[in-house]
């Protein structure tokens, strides 16, 4: 006789905390504050009374002299900044706990900036660590800065010795050039060497390795610079206040120790993407993968921006578009946003052909024949799980044919060949067109991973409009997901395709619902669900072969499992139903068998392992007749009819 079990289940909740660091680079990270760490910020409206560091909430720096800096939001790529008007200054630990230890030859300064000094204009220090001697004096060598040297219309450096341009400019002239009220993403980097010590680069020449300098006028670099780390300040050179900063800082990041040329590129690209600032380097994610082959997509390797989740590098983008473009008359500004299923590791990167705006009528589907479209294309690369987006295209400066949204359509190549006259496409309509911004919504780019698009602009009367997504739906039932949606102007629609993923980037087609004309609801259940996440997405097929994808939903299974009875009916002679259960995970299982009145007739709690398991259930006290079995797994229940003769 089976002995019949009672068990309690608890279930214990494990937090996994994510430890971030800029593009995942985490050795001799020091200091790290942003202005979009807006819980670090402690604020009173839009002053800032003090900034903590966000690898370190322990660290803040505060506001001491004159009025408080401010906090400007949407300033860059919809991000805040903090801004500076040369009567404020932040100091923050010192010391022992300054960024960079007192004596080192070594460190690395990254930071997110602007300022609106014109060029001949007075010498800014955006940030520096040196002597709290209160003073404009210090000739000792022992500077450390992010020096914006106006008046020679460059920046960098300042170790603080005669000629003091040294750590800026070389014996062939300037590194880096400053203009005013331009963005920059800047890396500092300082080795232990005599000469050949500093390396400074932004988005000007990150792609071809920065250029190297000599901080010491005399090659004795390692003797004659001794860092001080007796101030740790941020907006003026000193607490007297001198070399004021007149402008805005986004992000500083310093390492007390030189940054390598692969982790300097996770941190670039982290920046980068963060802030639309392009580079023309590769990008990469956390682990160094290369997520942007800027050589393999260098048709395209222009304005690059993107949406991005990388937990590891403290990195979550979900509206963007490249700083170059925002705001300009005549760019075509490219905004995308509103990710539907943006998932740790996912990235969306667009980069632009830049072929410009003049209306073409060549490289058109045979489907959108006598439309006109915009010559210039992007090309879009998906890693991980982004989902449908929004994109939205501005008008503005552009002399374009159409003036209504129903002029407009975004036209994706989905073989990323930019040939829009071979393999397939899909068409988007306009949500909306306010005589500026043409808006697509639930566009969809997953189907490869590199795929093209265009913007029509004048679409002819013949130039189909694809089916209409209103909902799409998933809600896990009984170990079973219910898809559910809704679609509009489906008249020319063909049939649905239902297509699940385990990682939001790869997808199969687990079923097909065909369309019925004057119906607009369709279902589809997924009877044996993927263990953990599920990824689902509709593709939608029309008459003439057009087709169109909803958006990317999410639906996670705990516990999945399959259960079969292997014998039923159950005969006379034979005591026991025989059930099979393959489930994903080891746990404990609760089987429960009822009469079709709800009548218990029998129970077993039994453990089943990450395999298939044969259970028995034991039957011989019931009566014949039709009985309801149902088993639970984890959190998932299903439930099986058997009947015994």
């Amino acid at each position: 006789m089976n002995k019949l079990y009672t068990t309690l289940l608890s279930l214990i909740a494990v937090s996994v905390l994510h430890a971030q660091s800029p593009g995942g680079v985490n050795t001799n990270l020091s200091m790290w504050i942003k202005a979009d760490a807006t819980s670090t910020l402690a604020t009173s409206g839009s002053n800032l009374n003090s900034w903590t560091y966000a690898n370190n909430p322990a660290n803040v720096f505060t506001t001491i002299s004159g009025t408080q800096p401010t906090v400007t939001p949407n300033a860059i790529n919809f991000l805040p900044v903090v801004t500076f008007n040369g009567l404020q200054f932040m100091t923050g630990p010192s010391g022992a706990g300054a960024p960079i230890a007192a004596g080192a030859h070594e460190y690395s300064i990254f930071a997110v900036w602007n300022s609106t000094v014109g060029v001949g204009g007075a010498n800014q220090r955006v940030w520096c660590e040196r002597p709290n001697n209160g003073t404009a004096v210090d000739n000792n060598f022992d500077g450390a800065a992010l020096w914006v040297y106006a008046g020679g219309a460059t920046y960098g450096d300042q170790p603080e010795i005669s000629p003091f341009t040294t750590g800026v400019a070389g014996p062939g002239g300037n590194v880096l050039t400053y203009a005013p009220n331009t963005v920059y993403v800047s890396q500092i980097n300082l080795t232990a060497n005599n000469t050949n010590d500093l390396t400074l680069v932004d988005q000007s020449n990150l792609a071809s390795g920065g250029g190297t300098i000599s901080t010491d006028p005399n090659g004795q670099a390692l003797t004659n610079r001794v860092l001080n780390d007796g101030l740790n300040i941020i907006g003026a050179r000193s607490t007297a206040g001198d070399e004021p900063f007149y402008g805005s800082l986004a992000e500083l990041i310093v390492y007390n120790g030189p940054v390598t040329t692969a982790a300097r590129s996770q941190i670039f690209s982290y920046l980068s993407l963060k802030y639309g600032i392009a580079t023309k380097a590769n990008i990469v994610n956390s682990a160094g993968t290369t997520v942007w082959d800027a050589t393999a997509n260098s048709a395209y390797n222009n304005f690059v921006f993107g949406l991005a989740q990388d937990n590891a590098a403290g990195l979550l983008t979900t509206q963007s578009n490249s700083l170059s473009t925002a705001g300009v008359s005549g760019a075509g500004n490219l905004v995308l946003s509103g990710p539907g299923s943006l998932t740790d590791g996912g990235y969306m990167i667009v980069g632009s052909n830049n072929a410009g705006f003049s209306e073409i009528t060549s490289n058109l589907p045979s489907m959108a024949s006598g439309s006109k479209r915009v010559s210039n294309q992007w090309l879009v690369q998906n890693t991980g799980s982004v989902g449908a987006v929004t994109v939205a295209f501005n008008t503005t400066g552009l002399s374009l044919t159409g003036t209504t949204a129903s002029d407009f359509r975004l036209l994706v190549d989905n073989d990323g060949d930019g040939d829009f006259t071979t393999g397939t496409q899909n068409i988007n309509g306009a949500a909306s067109y306010d005589g500026t911004t043409v808006t697509f919504t639930g566009v969809n780019f997953t189907a490869a991973p590199k795929t093209v698009m265009t913007i029509i602009s004048g679409a002819s009367a013949s130039t189909p409009l694809p089916v209409t997504w209103a909902s799409f739906t998933g809600v896990l039932s009984n170990g079973n997901v219910n898809l559910n949606w809704t679609v509009g102007a489906n008249e020319n629609a063909s049939y649905y395709q239902v297509q699940r993923s385990a990682d939001g980037a790869n997808f199969t087609t687990i079923g097909k619902v065909s369309n019925i004309a004057d119906v607009i609801t369709y279902g589809y259940v997924d009877e044996s669900p993927l263990d953990g996440a599920n990824y689902y997405r509709i593709l939608e097929t029309d008459l003439d072969g057009k087709s169109i994808y909803s958006k990317v939903i999410s639906v996670t299974v705990k516990g999945a499992f399959t259960v079969n009875l292997l014998n039923n009916p159950i005969l006379a002679n034979k005591q026991d139903a025989e059930v099979e259960i393959a489930a994903s995970n080891s746990g404990n299982a609760s089987i429960e068998v009822y009469s079709l009145s709800g009548t218990r007739v029998a129970s077993l709690m039994t453990t089943v392992s990450a395999s298939t398991n044969r259970i028995s259930i034991p039957l011989a006290s019931a009566p014949a007749g039709a009985y309801i079995v149902k088993v639970q797994v984890g959190d998932v229940t299903k439930t099986l009819r058997v009947v015994k003769l």
